[in-house]
């Protein structure tokens, strides 16, 4: 989930993000790095922007 604060600032959480590791069962299981508190973001450089 990605969120816009007032301050123009991003913040972010879920799968792919923050340090917390978990256990994913399923058909089959599997490790993730995640978050489940918001973490300050920032989008990558466009190298097509100048």
């Amino acid at each position: 989930m990605l969120k816009n604060k007032n301050d123009g600032s991003y913040w972010i959480c879920g799968e792919g993000v923050g340090t917390e590791q978990k256990t994913v069962s399923g058909e089959t299981e599997y490790t993730v790095t995640c978050s489940s508190k918001f973490v300050p973001y920032e989008f990558p450089a466009n190298k097509f922007s100048k």
